[in-house]
């Protein structure tokens, strides 16, 4: 018996106790669960400010569809100087009525936008929201910069929408506008360019000693970087100018060619003597007796 309890007894002292499971310390839990509630209130805050600003641009200005009619117009021009050549850029203008807008915010037109465009502050037009709006467009291009023939996709209207705080600028289609504002360009630039290029170098003449006639044969030069088409128009009633060639002539770039007219006269007294050249007056051009004239980017008609 004594030999039992001393083995219970030095068991029970080898075994320090009954075994229990450890615990973890408790300034562990308290520790993560602070931050687990900082973490998530932080979650929280985000979400909700990204909702925030979602419905802020959700429900932001839009740009809209505009339906533009041309009331007047085109106008175009663009002045010779002493010597012929231009002396400013092309200025076209359109009169123009705008169907009303729908959308949210104030809506102005800020003006065109598109190649050559060089007018950065045309007068702005309100652009009504329940009633046509009727104004004028107008802008100065830079042809040089304008690859001819212009596409009706090339050009475009510059809007800005305010509604409140916020606002959104930017540019829509010109919609009707488009196939008549590229058409314009075509017809300014193209004059323009050809204008500032060609020179009539030099000409011969053989006379026909019968009858009021004579064939001509023009050198005309071309000092600019297009290919320039030439054609006929209506010149003085007085003269009756054809060309058997001159549909298809084309004077290249940094080229020359020469031009064969027929010229007949149908009243020697109805042709205006030309005014002498000077500092102060311009120098007749072919286009004003003879009605040869030309076009970059397209056959004139």
């Amino acid at each position: 018996m004594a030999g039992d309890q001393g083995e219970r007894g030095s068991s029970e002292v080898l075994s320090q106790g009954p075994e229990r499971t450890p615990r973890l310390p408790r300034t562990g839990w308290r520790g993560s669960g602070r931050r687990g509630r900082q973490l998530v209130l932080a979650s929280i805050i985000v979400l909700l400010a990204a909702g925030a600003y979602v419905r802020y641009e959700v429900t932001g200005p839009r740009l809209p569809s505009v339906t533009v009619q041309i009331s007047a117009g085109p106008k175009t021009a663009w002045q010779p100087g002493v010597s012929g050549r231009p002396n400013g850029p092309v200025q076209v203008e359109f009169e123009v009525r705008f169907l009303p807008v729908r959308t949210r915010g104030v809506v102005t037109l800020l003006g065109m936008s598109g190649p050559g465009i060089t007018d950065g502050h045309p007068e702005p037009l309100h652009l009504s929201a329940t009633s046509p709006t009727v104004g004028s467009m107008s802008t100065a291009i830079d042809c040089p910069k304008v690859h001819l023939p212009v596409q009706s996709h090339d050009y475009g209207l510059r809007l800005r929408v305010v509604d409140g705080s916020r606002r959104v600028e930017g540019t829509v289609p010109p919609g009707a506008l488009s196939a008549t504002w590229a058409s314009t360009i075509d017809m300014a630039c193209g004059s323009w360019l050809a204008r500032q290029s060609l020179t009539v170098l030099g000409a011969t003449a053989t006379v026909d000693p019968l009858k009021p006639s004579a064939d001509l044969k023009l050198l005309v030069v071309n000092d600019g970087d297009h290919a320039v088409d030439l054609g006929l128009t209506t010149g003085y009633s007085a003269l009756d100018v054809s060309a058997r060639t001159i549909g298809d002539l084309v004077v290249p770039a940094r080229g020359r060619a020469e031009v064969p007219l027929h010229v007949d006269v149908t009243a020697c007294d109805q042709i205006p003597t030309p005014p002498a050249a000077s500092g102060s007056e311009t120098v007749t051009n072919s286009a004003d007796y003879l009605g040869l004239v030309a076009l970059v980017g397209r056959k004139p008609t």
